[in-house]
């Protein structure tokens, strides 16, 4: 049987369980809730992903559920904010992530699954991971003038898949995985360049879940539909994974908890 790399503890820098709600980082080096006091305060729903002896809870973000002004979404805020700090050469962000049975929120024009920028274009400063048509998860960074994408991820509605993203700005890129139950385990990569990977930070107003960097993407874009998304195991690494290292999440199914002492 696969094995959860032990190496997985080193260099965890953020890490969500999403078993109870208010969500708690396990490093306790960050905060997450919702970008709205009155917007979607979370719901915990059964994650069947994981293998027996793990059975787990895991957040669902709701868009729909907004406050007055549009604003949704969750937010993630680092006390130490490792995507905008030049003294962390590469990081990684890794998580789960299911859609609705139909990925109605992949249409034409996207919508944002996780991120720390306005997602009015991609050319703006900052790091997304987006949802489109025929259910695509792109990546894509920016920095502010010029841009950064590794596209064509097949996702599978309504199932469990992991996702993540690495940022090398030493070596210049920037390498995406989607690791999906059905279409099986795809990755890419894109050249990134310092001017790029000065912005990686954003808009630093922390990184988005089921929203953009301003929380008001969907507000902006009506014809991006609203809608709920589930997420678990929200990680960030103040180093680069290996592609072994993130198989060993998706093929063992288990929480990156259990290796915890």
């Amino acid at each position: 049987p696969a094995t959860l790399a032990p190496t997985l503890l080193n260099g965890l820098a953020t890490y969500y369980p999403l078993d109870a709600l208010p969500a708690l980082d396990a490093q306790a080096a960050s905060t997450l809730a919702p970008r709205a006091a009155d917007a979607d305060g979370g719901t915990l729903v059964v994650d069947d992903g994981f293998k027996a002896p793990f059975a787990a809870k895991a957040l669902r973000v709701d868009s729909r559920v907004k406050n007055a002004s549009g604003t949704a979404g969750y937010r993630l805020q680092q006390t130490h904010d490792i995507t905008a700090d030049p003294a962390v050469p590469v990081f990684t962000i890794g998580f789960w992530v299911r859609t609705d049975a139909s990925c109605s929120q992949g249409v034409s024009n996207g919508a944002t699954v996780l991120g720390n920028k306005n997602y009015d274009s991609g050319n703006n400063a900052g790091i997304i991971v987006s949802l489109w048509a025929s259910c695509e998860m792109r990546f894509n960074a920016g920095s502010g003038t010029s841009r950064a994408d590794s596209n064509g991820y097949s996702l599978s509605a309504g199932q469990w898949a992991y996702a993540a993203m690495v940022l090398d700005k030493a070596g210049l890129k920037m390498t995406g995985y989607l690791f999906d139950p059905v279409k099986g385990t795809q990755t890419g990569s894109a050249t990134l360049t310092t001017a790029i990977t000065a912005q990686l930070g954003g808009l630093g107003n922390g990184i988005s879940l089921n929203e953009d960097g301003t929380g008001l993407y969907y507000q902006r874009w009506s014809a991006s539909p609203r809608g709920a998304m589930d997420f678990n195991d929200l990680a960030i690494w103040n180093r680069a994974l290996t592609a072994d290292e993130l198989a060993s999440i998706f093929k063992t199914a288990k929480p990156l908890s259990s290796l915890f002492p």
